[in-house]
C-alpha cells in the first residue's frame, strides 16, 4: 500500500480557503488509496483460475457400476474434464456412458495398455472436444449413437476394435468419426479392426408382419410352406430374387451413408433373413492422414 504522508500547511492566520481546499484534498486522495488498496487486496477473490490437468485413471469401485459418469469411479473422485489425460485400464472393466447423460470430453484417453488388459467402452452420448483416443491390444470402443464422435486423432493398436451397437427396424447406432485438425492422424494399425457385419436393419423372420426385413430396401420374405425363400436386400446394389423381390438400390457404393437392409425372411416354415451391414464413416478435416492397415468390414 502506498505510504501517506501528512501534509503541512503554514499560515500566519486563521487557515484560509485554499489551506482548506488542499487539506480536503489530501484527505480525499488517502481515501481513494485506501479504496483502491481494498479492491486490489480482494480482487483474487473475484479472479476464477483455470483448471488443472490431472491424471485419472478408472478404477471401478466406488459406485457399484460402471456408468462414466459416477465420480467414485474414478481415481480423482471426480469425472474427467476436458483438460484430464484419462487411461482405463482395469482387466474386465466394462465403462458405460448412457444415452442420458452428457456428451464426454478429454485431453486424451486410453484404452487399456501394454498388459493387454480387457477393457471395453461403450458411448451412447457422443465424444466432443477433439481429444487424442489410443486402443490397445484386447480394448474397445463401442457407439451406442448415431451421433458424431469428435476426436482429435486415433491411434488402434494391434488387437483393438471399434463397432457400433446393432440396429432392428430404425437407425439408432452407427460409427461417425471426424478426426478434427489439418495435422491429425487416424492409424489403424495392422491387426486393428473396426466391425460392424450385420449390425444394420434387422433381416426378417417366418412371423406375419415381420417377414420382410427391416429398412428402406428390405428383401421380401418367403411364403410359409413353400421352398422359395427370402430375398436379398439392397444397398448400394439391387438385392437378388429368390421368387419373391429383392430390395432396390437406395445408397451410394462408394460413399455409404445409411445402414444396409435386412434380408427377407422365411425358409420353409424357419429361418431368418440376414441382417443389413452397419454403418461406418470417418470423417478427416483437411490435411488429415488416415493410415490404413488393419481392417474395416460391414
Amino acid at each position: 500500500m502506498q505510504r501517506l504522508e501528512r501534509t503541512s500547511l503554514k499560515s500566519n492566520g486563521p487557515l484560509g480557503a485554499s489551506a482548506a481546499g488542499a487539506a480536503l484534498f489530501s484527505r480525499a486522495r488517502a481515501k481513494t488509496v485506501l479504496i483502491a488498496s481494498v479492491f486490489l487486496a480482494l480482487l483474487p477473490l473475484f479472479t476464477s483460475v483455470p483448471a488443472r490437468a490431472a491424471n485419472i485413471g478408472w478404477d471401478g469401485v466406488g459406485c457399484g457400476n460402471s456408468n462414466w459418469y459416477c465420480a467414485a469411479n474414478w481415481s480423482s473422485n471426480s469425472v474427467p474434464t476436458a483438460a484430464d489425460t484419462v487411461t482405463i485400464n482395469v482387466n474386465l472393466a466394462n465403462v458405460v456412458v448412457n444415452a442420458s447423460s452428457p456428451t464426454i470430453s478429454f485431453s486424451s484417453l486410453t484404452l487399456g495398455g501394454i498388459t493387454n488388459n480387457i477393457v471395453a467402452l461403450t458411448v451412447s452420448t457422443n465424444i466432443s472436444g477433439g481429444g487424442a483416443l489410443a486402443i490397445y491390444k484386447n480394448a474397445g470402443l463401442t457407439s451406442g449413437t448415431s451421433q458424431q464422435h469428435v476426436l482429435g486423432s486415433v491411434t488402434m493398436y494391434s488387437g483393438s476394435s471399434m463397432t457400433h451397437l446393432t440396429n432392428t427396424t430404425v437407425s439408432s447406432n452407427t460409427l461417425n468419426i471426424r478426426i478434427a485438425g489439418g495435422s491429425s492422424v487416424f492409424d489403424l494399425q495392422a491387426g486393428a479392426t473396426i466391425t460392424v457385419n450385420g449390425k444394420g436393419y434387422r433381416g426378417g423372420t417366418c412371423t406375419a408382419g415381420t417377414r420382410d426385413g427391416a429398412g428402406p430396401e428390405g428383401g421380401t420374405g418367403g411364403t410359409v410352406g413353400t421352398a422359395a425363400g427370402g430375398a436379398g436386400a439392397g444397398y448400394g446394389g439391387s438385392g437378388g430374387n429368390s421368387g419373391v423381390a429383392g430390395g432396390a438400390t437406395y445408397g451410394s457404393l462408394h460413399q455409404p451413408n445409411d445402414l444396409g437392409s435386412g434380408g427377407g425372411g422365411c425358409f420353409g416354415a424357419v429361418g431368418l433373413g440376414g441382417a443389413g451391414g452397419g454403418l461406418v464413416m470417418i470423417v478427416m478435416d483437411a490435411g488429415g492422414i488416415f493410415r490404413l492397415n488393419g481392417a474395416i468390414n460391414a
